[in-house]
């Protein structure tokens, strides 16, 4: 009997043993992907915050002094509204305008994409599943521009429409 006891007790103790390392494991992957994905929040949000609007529209505007005139460069994706929070969580919900009628909202996340300055979306491509979009962003003379890229399956730039900031943050009252 003692020789079968022995064994088990040693087999118990073993898994035991085991079993709080995974947890030990998995609470030090869990509070490293926190601090990685508030390192990305920090790094982004200076650059992201506001309201964007497509600049293919904003630079007609300005050469045709009529935003009705303009309106046809407002297909797609029209404007982004990006508040995010101070340090919590691994992503966040943003608004935005498709083709300045409907408005909807897609998650960023803390998770840097296919360039240092851009991040994963879950802007879904309704005619190619397969594709997918980021939003990035690059600083050019002190000027910050807001990207979303376009990808195929393959990881390779379809488009990139880009976004002018016309507000620093979010208005309290209606959007419209």
């Amino acid at each position: 009997m003692k020789k079968i006891l022995i064994p088990v007790l040693i087999v118990c103790a073993f898994v035991t043993c085991k079993s709080k390392n995974k947890d030990a494991v998995k609470d030090s992957i869990n509070t490293s992907d926190e601090n990685r994905s508030k390192e990305v929040l920090e790094k982004f949000k200076p650059f992201i915050e506001g309201i964007w609007v497509k600049s293919d529209y904003i630079n007609d505007v300005e050469k045709t002094r009529s935003p009705y005139e303009s309106h046809y460069k407002l297909k797609g994706v029209a404007s982004i509204a990006i508040a995010l929070p101070n340090d919590k969580g691994d992503s966040a919900r943003i608004g935005y305008s498709l083709n300045n009628h409907e408005g909807s909202d897609f998650v960023i996340y803390f998770k840097t994409g296919q360039m240092s300055t851009s991040l994963k979306t879950s802007l879904p491509d309704y005619d190619i599943k397969t594709n997918f979009y980021e939003l990035g962003y690059k600083v050019k003379n002190q000027d910050t521009t807001l990207i979303l890229y376009h990808y195929n399956k393959n990881r390779e730039i379809i488009n990139a429409v880009k976004f002018t900031k016309v507000l620093n943050s979010l208005p309290l009252d209606d959007m419209g």
